[in-house]
């Protein structure tokens, strides 16, 4: 599995790609809209985007949403201090997008990766 952080604080940047990576994912992050852009062409397409929605270049909420729109099989969780407007999120990418509100702790987050179908490895090799 293949994530992609966005995120411009580097500490939970930093957070959020030790807790990824400990639930077996490929981490790549970006702290910046145009950072990420750049690490998208080098990457394997990911299957999850986690993205905060107020960076330095741009609104992480919108970008997500035209990413997911192009990347049907994305799954994004959107991660902010302030309530989230749905008004980025169209139909067709609504049911992959779910909102982390900050401050958060790790069970937050995994609570959302597994209601968007990421288990962990132990759970993923058990159903093998």
């Amino acid at each position: 599995m293949v994530a992609l952080v966005l995120e411009d604080d580097l500490a939970i940047r930093l957070l959020l790609t030790a807790l990824l990576t400990a639930r077996g994912f490929d981490v790549h992050a970006a702290g910046c809209i145009g950072d990420a852009r750049r690490i998208l062409q080098q990457m394997p397409p990911p299957n999850l985007l986690i993205a905060d929605v107020q960076l330095p270049d741009g609104d992480g909420a919108a970008w997500a949403a035209a990413l997911a729109t192009e990347q049907v099989a994305l799954r994004v969780i959107l991660s902010s201090g302030w309530p989230i407007p749905p008004d980025h999120l169209t139909p067709e990418i609504a049911p992959r997008v779910c909102e982390l509100q900050k401050p958060y702790q790790a069970p937050a987050l995994f609570a959302l990766l597994d209601r968007l179908k990421f288990s962990p490895p132990a759970a993923r090799a058990s159903h093998s």
